[in-house]
């Protein structure tokens, strides 16, 4: 039978028994380790085991992933449930493929997916996963030519990409009749090459039909429909022929 007093040793809560008319050896009553990692086993000799809780937050149970975030089970209260975060296996890295183990945690593998290397002059970038590397590697450089040559064909790397601003340069508008071909609001322009009442044909001045130049002067003053032609540069009428000199009148036949 019982006798004593109760102790602990470790975690078996023990009591003395009469043993041949002596009270000595010691019996185990209980064993106060339980399977639950949220307790925290203890015992006491008057009062025997007890189990509180070990705390809110101690890791407990097992590891689990829940999409590419890596939990682990904790104590809430007595229970081993809820989870705390270890790891996001989301590295930010366009060139590697993430994953997440349960028991492993967070594995990383290089890909060969389509990148940006933040160059927006380069076109075709790729992941450099081929040669184990983890990293974005630039394509060719963009062409920004638009076939404008009344256009700067530039490019801006910082996010830009081509831009093409129109200049002021010399160029030729494949018009034989005009001179002084040039840039302007992208597009090419030129002056008329002939003046004072002629026209151009295929890059040469001459008169239209009716009139002809009558002194050489690159001026088409004569009326060749009515037979005359006058020799002044102040032409009024070709009719009645041109107010020249002490307001005399010329006329003439038409050479």
């Amino acid at each position: 039978m019982e006798c004593g007093a109760r102790s602990c040793s470790g975690l078996e809560w023990r009591r003395q028994t009469c043993q041949s008319g002596q009270c000595g050896g010691s019996e185990i009553i209980q064993v106060c380790g339980d399977p639950n990692p949220c307790t925290a086993d203890s015992c006491d000799g008057g009062a025997g085991c007890s189990y509180p809780a070990a705390g809110d937050g101690l890791p407990c149970g097992s590891t689990y992933c829940s999409g590419l975030a890596w939990y682990a089970q904790t104590c809430q209260g007595t229970s081993c449930s809820g989870g705390a975060l270890l790891a996001s296996c989301d590295d930010g890295n366009p060139c590697s493929d993430d994953y997440c183990n349960d028991g492993s945690g967070c594995s990383y593998v290089p890909s060969t997916a389509a990148c940006s290397d933040g160059d927006a002059c380069t076109a075709g970038d790729t992941c450099n996963g081929a040669a184990g590397e983890a990293c974005c590697q630039s394509g060719s450089k963009l062409s920004c030519d638009d076939g404008n040559p009344c256009t700067d064909d530039e490019c801006w790397p910082a996010g830009g990409g081509c831009a093409n601003p129109p200049n002021a340069s010399p160029c030729d508008d494949g018009d034989a009749c005009t001179i002084s071909d040039h840039c302007s609001v992208g597009g090419c322009t030129g002056s008329p090459l002939c003046s004072y009442n002629q026209i151009c044909v295929g890059g040469v001045c001459q008169c239209p039909a009716g009139l002809a130049d009558c002194d050489y002067d690159q001026i088409c003053e004569c009326d060749t429909s009515s037979g005359q032609y006058v020799c002044g540069t102040e032409c009024y009428s070709y009719v009645y022929g041109c107010w020249e000199y002490y307001n005399t009148w010329e006329y003439g036949y038409c050479s």
